[in-house]
Order: C-alpha cells, then structure tokens, then sequence
C-alpha cells in the first residue's frame, strides 16, 4: 500500500525503505517519530520499513529508531573511523574474527570502542569490560549480554581501575581478550607508557584464551615504560603497519600477524 506525503507525493514502501537507509549512510541515525513527522505518515509505518531494514542486515536497530551499521554501507565505513588513524578498518577485520556465543574482555580505549561497533549484528557474545565507553557501545549490539566491571574510575581512560577491576578480571574466563592502546618493542614484547592500562591489559591476557591485539603501524618497533607481557602462539596482531621484519618475526614466534589494508593507505 502506498502512502502520501503532505505534499501530494506518493511514497512505495519501497521507496520509503530507501529513503530510510539512504538518511541513515548519510546522517549515521534515524529517529522513527521524526522521520514520521517528516513524511507526514504514522510511526507505525516507519517501524515496519525499519524491521524490514533489520532483517535484511541493511541497519542496526535502537529504541525508538535506527543508526548506520559499522559494516560497509553504500561502500563506506561507519564514522567510527574519524579518528587520527584508520581504526575502523583495523577494528573491523579484528571484529570478524569473533565467534558466534564467544565470551569477550574488551579492553579500554577508543579502538576498543571502534571494536565492540564493529561486531557483526545478531552475533550472540558476553561481553565483558571495566570501560564506560565499551559498555556503552556493547549495549547497543542486539544478541550481547554485556558486564560492567567496578572499581575507580579514571578519568582519562574512562575505565575502572585499581585492584577492584584487575581482580574482576582475574575471575573471568574469556574465549578471546581485545586490547590497544600497547605498543611492541623489538624484542617482541607488549608495553605501555599508562601503569594502569599496563596492569589491566597484563589481567586481560592472563584471563584469555586467544588475544586479539589492535595496534598502530607507529607503534610497532616503538618502546613504553610498563611492561605487559611477551607475544605468543596465542596472540593475534591486527594492524595498519606494512610488513616488517618485525611482522616476519612475530610470525616465526608462531603470532598471528594481519595486516589490513586501509582506505587511508590507498
């Protein structure tokens, strides 16, 4: 059934559902009461041109609306990337990595945040973390239960800290680790210039499985005060570094090292 517009224009469901998704690439979310007024057709409507959306992977559902997915969109990525590295695309190939029903510690930071915007919809997953910003982030992914570890807070990395997180984490047992904020020295070692990312990373390892760690090509061969943890068989690299001879060593310690061609490098 067709509907009109208050300017005498006919409107398909089709159409309507295109011009849904095309607002949502072009401003990153869409409000279903506002997108109603704005056609001058019922909020119903546009939850069912929504729901249609939904099921066909094009958007990412929230209460009351719609936001852009962080997947490809119309050949873009999600503006999660507007940061002064290309961390979506690092953030979206880590991302794929990710079983269905895996139990994840996230670590703090932006990066980390890019990841948790990146898993792929409908995944189910426990997502665990003492950083405001990845909760955050984590709530908004359908199919996540999501827990927020206490402690104090810093204020610089938005993150719990201290005694009351490490030991939370140190009760955890996760599929998989997510951290950044790291830099790899040449002796193939994790470090960083914070103590407590230190400690809280050093926790994340420990309590994983599988490490996937998301770095910048500045930050590899490049040293830090606090020391994480030597790189293993059971750490996955994901990064926007060319290859090195640091890579090609991380490899022969038996790392997985990805490299992941970015938009910004093309």
């Amino acid at each position: 059934m067709k509907r009109v517009t208050d300017d005498g224009i006919w409107i398909s469901p089709e159409e309507r559902q295109e011009m849904i998704f095309r607002k949502v690439n072009e401003t990153g979310r869409i409000v279903a009461a506002e997108f109603a007024r704005e056609l001058n057709i019922s909020e119903d409507t546009v939850r069912r041109d929504l729901r249609v959306l939904v099921e066909a992977g094009l958007v990412q559902r929230f209460y009351g609306g719609a936001r852009r997915l962080p997947q490809l969109c119309d050949g873009f990525f999600s503006p999660v990337s507007q940061g002064r590295w290309s961390g979506s695309d690092v953030a979206l190939a880590a991302a794929r990595a990710v079983p269905d029903g895996a139990t994840l510690i996230v670590g703090a930071g932006a990066y980390c945040r890019d990841f948790v915007q990146c898993l792929p919809v409908g995944r189910a997953m426990r997502i665990v973390t003492s950083s405001v910003d990845v909760a955050a982030a984590a709530l908004d992914h359908q199919g996540s239960e999501v827990v927020l570890l206490g402690g104090t807070l810093n204020k610089s990395t938005r993150s719990a800290i201290g005694f009351a997180a490490t030991d939370a984490i140190r009760e955890v047992r996760a599929d998989i680790g997510i951290i950044s904020n790291v830099c790899i020295d040449e002796d193939m070692h994790l470090r960083a210039s914070d103590y407590d990312i230190a400690q809280l990373n050093a926790c994340i390892i420990e309590a994983s499985k599988n490490v996937l760690v998301l770095v910048k090509a500045e930050e590899l061969g490049s040293d830090a005060v606090h020391f994480i943890a030597a790189l293993g068989a059971k750490s996955t690299i994901v990064t926007d570094a060319r290859e090195s001879a640091l890579l090609a060593a991380l490899r022969e310690r038996g790392v997985n090292v990805q490299t992941v061609r970015t938009r910004a490098s093309e």
